[in-house]
């Protein structure tokens, strides 16, 4: 069984306006979370958990949105104002101490200017 559905261009921007609006709530009620975690030390620095990837939305050269079958895709690391995004600040402090890591079986770095989050295949 298929089902198509028509939408105005005013309907589309509607719900993507929605799906905006609900990633930054969460992303705030995450940020909240995160401010009252409390985290013991339980090791060197070596042993550092490899920050999370899952929050970035990945695109593809031309701006489109990037899957997981893409070999390389790309993320601005700051927003319009230069502030690094909080889901980024982590990733982009682990990448200046430690350098690039693997994973998910992507190899996650920093462009050179430091401007843009990079994803390749391993």
């Amino acid at each position: 069984m298929s089902v198509e559905v028509t939408l105005s261009q005013n309907q589309i921007e509607k719900l993507i306006n929605i799906i905006e609006e609900c990633e930054k709530c969460l992303l705030e009620a995450r940020t909240i979370l995160g401010m009252n975690v409390v985290s013991k030390p339980n090791g060197s620095l070596a042993q550092q958990e490899t920050p999370s990837i899952e929050d970035i939305k990945w695109r593809i050269k031309g701006g489109g949105s990037a899957d997981f079958s893409d070999k390389f895709a790309f993320d601005f690391v700051s927003d319009r104002d230069g502030r690094v995004s909080k889901e980024k600040a982590p990733i982009v402090n682990y990448i200046k101490q430690r350098g690039p890591f693997q994973i998910d079986g992507y190899e996650v770095n920093l462009s050179k200017d430091g401007k843009f989050l990079q994803r390749k295949k391993a």
